[in-house]
Order: C-alpha cells, then structure tokens, then sequence
C-alpha cells in the first residue's frame, strides 16, 4: 500500500499545481462593465513534499491553461479558468483604489480538481486498487499593479490558499505572484509563482506566459 499511496500523491501533485489558483493572469484593474477577455498560455510547475513522514516526494510538469473574464460592474470583474490535465476554477475581484500609477484589488477563488488511478497495491501482485482523489483549494489574493509605460504594467499579488485533498489534512499555504503584462486589447503576460505550506513540508514553484485579447469581437 505504501507504493499506492505515493503513486497517488505524485499524481496528485502534478495535478495541484495546473489548479487555477496559483497563476493570477491579471492584474489589479478590472475590466470595463460588459467587457470580455481571454486568455490561453502554458507554463511549468515543481512540487515538493514529504509522503508518510519520511519520503520525499517531488514532481514537475507542463500545463496549459485557458481564462476568460468579464467586467460585471463598475470595479467588479469575474473569471473562469480551466487548466490541462482537467482542472477548473472561478473567481471574482474587487477594485479598490484605482490610481493613475498604482492600482490594488481584493478577490476570492475557488478551484477543484479529481483524479483517479490505479495501480498494483503490491510488488509483484496481479491485483489492482482504484483509488480517487478529489482536491479543492479556496484562495485570498491582494492584487497590486503599476504601469510603468502606455503599454507595459508590473503586477504582483500575494495570497493565502486553504487546500484540502481527499484523505489528507488541510493545508494552509502563503504564497505570491509577480508579473508583466505586455499590452493593452491583446498582448502577452508573463509570470511565476510560489506557495509554501505554514507547518508542512510543501512548497510549489510555478512559471507561465499567456496570450490575452479582447473577447466582444469572438461572442
């Protein structure tokens, strides 16, 4: 069983990092009421943690992922994201200083992933055991963002993540992204993350780049 079980946390953990919530692909400024974007893009991620006390566990993979947001009202937009090996979320975020050379926001997400495996529970066993893992994350990000050109803008956005997988503890995680978004209707993002677990031996690093246009013209 114990090579179940870290067949299962690997697996998982190549998973949690695709999850929504690590990547931001936005910054503090909300889109216009009525507005729409998208944005598609890849990236990297590396997991690191201890499975059973006393093996070390670490796993890395590439992802895509897409985002589509909207601009609900004045200061308010919303977005959804899906993310390749089967992950998906929403948020939605609150501008709350809107400045011509800094802007801040407040949001909230929620993002949930489920996997199943199997695997043999046993060296040399014929038998198989199917095991499912569900996880589900609940993220508190702080959006800052800054234009330094008409066209370019640096944006950062700290966050706490409550993360909790079928079978095993919550855990608590504080972690950042830092970023630059190249564009203003259509353009480039470019970014990394990382979190790591208050009290636990986990922590996750995370890069990616998206493509971002106006989406009125597509619906």
């Amino acid at each position: 069983m114990k090579n179940l079980n870290l067949c299962v946390a690997l697996i998982a953990l190549l998973g949690l990092g695709a999850c929504a919530n690590m990547s931001a692909l936005q910054t503090a400024e909300t889109l216009p009421e009525g507005k729409g974007e998208f944005a598609a893009g890849f990236g990297y991620i590396n997991h690191k943690a201890i499975v059973e006390g006393d093996a070390d566990s670490e796993a890395s993979a590439p992802y895509m992922e897409f985002q589509y947001r909207r601009g609900i009202m004045k200061n308010l937009d919303a977005g959804i994201k899906a993310t390749l090996i089967g992950t998906g979320g929403a948020d939605v975020k609150y501008q709350f200083i809107d400045g011509e050379k800094f802007d801040m926001a407040v949001g909230t997400s929620l993002a949930y992933m489920s996997i199943s495996s199997g695997t043999s529970s046993d060296a040399g066993a014929n038998t198989t055991a199917t095991t499912k893992s569900t996880v589900i994350d609940w993220t508190i990000p702080l959006y800052m963002s800054t234009p330094v050109s008409e066209t370019v803008t640096l944006y950062g956005s700290p966050k706490y993540m409550l993360r909790k997988a079928t079978g095993g503890d919550a855990l608590n995680i504080l972690g950042a992204t830092a970023g630059v978004k190249w564009g203003k209707e259509s353009g480039v993002m470019v970014e990394t993350s990382y979190g790591k677990a208050l009290g636990k031996a986990f922590q996750s690093v995370q890069y990616n780049a998206a493509v971002f246009f106006n989406a009125d013209s597509w619906l």
